[in-house]
């Protein structure tokens, strides 16, 4: 399964050869860490760094830079914090819509 397409991935910062571009990082970049809250810290706004060529694809794909602090904040996060809306979980939330719909069609199956 592939993870969901969101309309604020078609417009991310993404720095490449080019330099820093906007750039659709849908199905390219948009790991799952790109589903976390990712305004959190003092960090300037999330990019993701093109690092790999895919020449049989003719694309670059990247990785979102901080991507390490992002998930650390996420693992370190109390029911709590969540709870009270501190946190924005609003594009996990689209993630575990995709898998309960992906996991409903397979069980159909049977």
């Amino acid at each position: 399964m592939m993870l969901p397409e969101l309309e604020q991935f078609r417009s991310f910062q993404a720095k490449g050869p080019e330099g820093v571009t906007s750039a659709d990082i849908n199905r390219r970049a948009a790991a799952i860490e790109c589903y976390l809250d990712l305004g959190i810290g003092d960090y300037p706004p999330a990019k993701v760094v093109w690092t790999n060529y895919k020449k049989d694809l003719d694309v670059y794909h990247g990785a979102l830079e901080f991507k390490d602090t992002y998930t650390k904040v996420f693992l370190n996060l109390t029911a709590e914090t969540v709870l009270a809306g501190s946190y924005d979980v609003s594009k996990l939330r689209v993630v575990f819509d995709a898998l309960i719909l992906e996991c409903s069609a397979i069980a159909m199956k049977d």
